[in-house]
């Protein structure tokens, strides 16, 4: 004899203990409080347990995530895609398929192309740092992410990669394992405030002098 899943777990939940004749309304069950979904956040891991941690924490605060595990899905999110061109370094384009049509000339090259505008890229990089650093040097190429922040997750043995970092114009930060999901967040939300900030500067032809406000 087999049994439902679903309904063992509904005649013994809580919330489900009133008799299908005097079913609890909706409008009398406690709704939680949600905060507001003001941001973004493309999140990349090829693995997908720690995907769906960083990604939950991330969504508690509010943030909207896109979730990727590989390259091709980071660039998807993007609507950006790897030309077929042969050559050392990876080329972009804008993504062209039967969801992606050719956007025509008259169409605004600053607007992004995505549903959603990006406001922040978390990319676990995993055993191959530098095509990560890579990739996301090449996103901002496109003019509606060229001030792309980005949070770099990674293990402790590529301390270098912070090095590396050092001369990228749009916020990077590297972010070494274990991940504090406190830290984490107040990082995010640290460079989803910035990008505002260094467009005022720039309009008014300066750069901030206080450390870490350009360069994390």
């Amino acid at each position: 004899m087999t049994t439902n899943p679903a309904n063992d777990a509904a005649s013994s939940s809580p919330e489900n203990s009133n008799t299908p004749e005097n079913p609890i309304s909706p409008e009398k069950l406690p709704t939680p409080e949600k905060k507001s979904t003001t941001s973004t956040v493309v999140v990349a891991d090829p693995k997908p347990l720690s995907l769906l941690a960083t990604a939950g924490v991330l969504h508690h605060e509010g943030m909207r995530c896109i979730c990727a595990r590989s390259t091709d899905a980071v660039l998807k999110a993007f609507e950006l895609e790897q030309t077929d061109e042969a050559s050392a370094l990876p080329k972009l384009q804008v993504r062209i398929d039967g969801g992606h049509p050719q956007p025509s000339h008259s169409e605004n090259s600053h607007q992004s192309p995505t549903k959603f505008a990006i406001d922040l890229l978390i990319w676990d990089v995993a055993d191959d740092p530098m095509s990560v650093l890579t990739i996301t040097q090449q996103i901002r190429q496109f003019s509606p992410f060229q001030n792309l922040p980005v949070v770099l997750l990674a293990d402790s043995k590529w301390a270098g990669l912070e090095k590396k970092t050092e001369g990228e114009i749009a916020p990077t930060h590297c972010l070494f394992k274990p991940i504090d999901p406190k830290s984490l967040i107040t990082i995010a939300q640290h460079l989803l405030w910035m990008p505002s900030l260094q467009a005022t500067h720039r309009q008014r032809g300066s750069r901030p002098t206080r450390p870490g406000w350009v360069t994390l």
